[in-house]
């Protein structure tokens, strides 16, 4: 009955279309379909729920693991599949607290911004636009901080930090698609021909 057991689960791994991909977030994968994550969070007993916004499904997944998650899939946009993985760390009220001599003044986010900043290469910083926005209308408005993986194929890491009235402050990890992230570098970073 064991080794009946052990063929069967290795006939049904071998077999089936589950997802094979290692880029992602823990058991998120970016190759996972619509249907795959929403099987993963009910398989788990996590609570998820599933919305359309500005052209994109969003699986929104509860107590699956410590963060929350938002698993994006763009519409009509290849590839299919995962495009973006959102882990909310925290949503919290804190008073006032502006970016001010590069630092957001929440030490919660600075050090998760000093850990990603150990592990990956940073691509790009907030411009002073992206600042002023932040720091002046503050109705939705973030800093971002993007980040390379090391491992091939590469796909970016971003820390974001969100404010609402500098009263409610929402900071997220995204991991982007590596062909997102591509198109992100060719756009985005510049090289020393350009100078």
């Amino acid at each position: 009955m064991f080794y009946k057991n052990i063929l069967i689960t290795i006939l049904f791994v071998t077999f089936t279309n589950f997802a094979y991909s290692t880029d992602g977030y823990k058991d998120i994968k970016f190759d996972m379909t619509i249907e795959e994550v929403l099987d993963l969070a009910k398989s788990n007993n996590a609570s998820s729920y599933q919305e359309k916004k500005s052209g994109s499904q969003i699986i929104t997944i509860e107590g699956l693991y410590k963060y929350d998650l938002k698993v994006w899939f763009y519409e009509n946009t290849e590839p299919q599949g995962v495009h973006e993985i959102q882990v909310i760390i925290f949503d919290e009220k804190y008073k006032g607290k502006y970016f001010a001599m590069n630092r957001s003044g929440i030490d919660k986010f600075e050090a998760l911004r000093k850990n990603l900043n150990k592990k990956y290469k940073l691509l790009k910083e907030p411009d002073d636009l992206s600042i002023d926005k932040y720091n002046n209308d503050a109705m939705g408005d973030q800093i971002m901080f993007n980040y390379l993986s090391d491992e091939e194929p590469k796909y970016m890491i971003s820390l974001a930090l969100k404010t609402y009235n500098h009263v409610k402050y929402i900071a997220s990890v995204w991991y982007t698609h590596p062909k997102i992230t591509e198109n992100f570098i060719k756009l985005n970073v510049n090289s020393s021909d350009d100078f």
